[in-house]
């Protein structure tokens, strides 16, 4: 079962609340949630790595949980600020770390592991953009006519989940101004120092992700400083992989990761 950690019942939007789940202070996972989204797309994968023994952390990034406007006036600094104190709370109670992060929450996942190397583990990136579908006319949407407009609309087809939309705690748009934040931080934080990741890395991508061009994928695998480094490829489209229809398979390939990197370090 999963365990919601006890907040302030209005600080967040019903099933938005961080998860945690104790089981051992030898390892643990730091669950990242993607762009717009919240903890709830990790419940399942964290109640599979807690059956195997692995302690569980899902926080809330900065901006997500509560409104887009919220997130629409997030910074990234605060953005990695919320992910390096998740990091430190699980430090506190583990003494190896795996961070897996869903899409924007595995940029997040390469910001920490430039920043902690102990006791980093190991990186398990879901999904993780540097490029995005159709991105330069993207782009040059958000510095035209997005700046004349808050939010964009996510488009069902691109976004559509494995589960009924009841069933999905995120935003239902994004906020122009935080695009133009995180676009940011790929060209100026992920890009420039995946050179300087030494950690174990396993890339999980999608063949056909509607979302991000899985020419992300090679990218970081051929850039990353990391000399243990693997993508596991997927016959998909689904973007958000934690909650795709091959999830047990996904939660297997985690796992196997993080116990074939324990039992090398060893």
């Amino acid at each position: 079962m999963v365990q919601e950690l006890k907040t302030d019942n209005n600080q967040y939007m019903a099933g938005a609340a961080p998860i945690f789940i104790y089981r051992n202070e030898n390892v643990g996972a730091l669950l990242l949630h993607s762009y717009t989204s919240t903890p709830y797309e990790m419940r399942e994968l964290a109640e599979y790595l807690a059956k195997r023994n692995i302690t569980v952390y899902a926080p809330v990034l900065a901006g997500h949980g509560t409104t887009p406007k919220d997130l629409a006036e997030t910074t990234a600094e605060e953005w990695q600020q919320s992910a390096e104190d998740a990091y430190l709370y699980l430090k506190e109670k583990v003494k190896k770390i795996f961070v897996v992060g869903s899409s924007f929450g595995g940029n997040m996942a390469f910001h920490l592991a430039t920043k902690f190397t102990n006791p980093m583990a190991g990186v398990i990136s879901l999904g993780t953009p540097i490029k995005v579908r159709w991105q330069k006319v993207f782009i040059v949407g958000l510095y035209t006519i997005g700046l004349l407009k808050k939010n964009q609309k996510k488009k069902r087809r691109d976004y559509r989940l494995a589960y009924d939309e009841a069933d999905q705690v995120t935003y239902p748009v994004m906020p122009n101004a935080s695009l133009r934040r995180f676009f940011s931080f790929i060209k100026n934080i992920t890009i420039p120092r995946l050179q300087q990741i030494k950690t174990p890395c396993l890339i999980i991508q999608s063949h056909h992700d509607k979302i991000v061009d899985p020419a992300s994928a090679q990218h970081i695998h051929e850039h990353l400083g990391s000399t243990n480094k693997k993508i596991f490829w997927l016959n998909g489209s689904t973007h958000a992989l934690t909650i795709d229809e091959k999830r047990g398979l996904i939660f297997k390939t985690i796992h196997r990761f993080i116990d074939d990197v324990r039992r090398e370090s060893r």
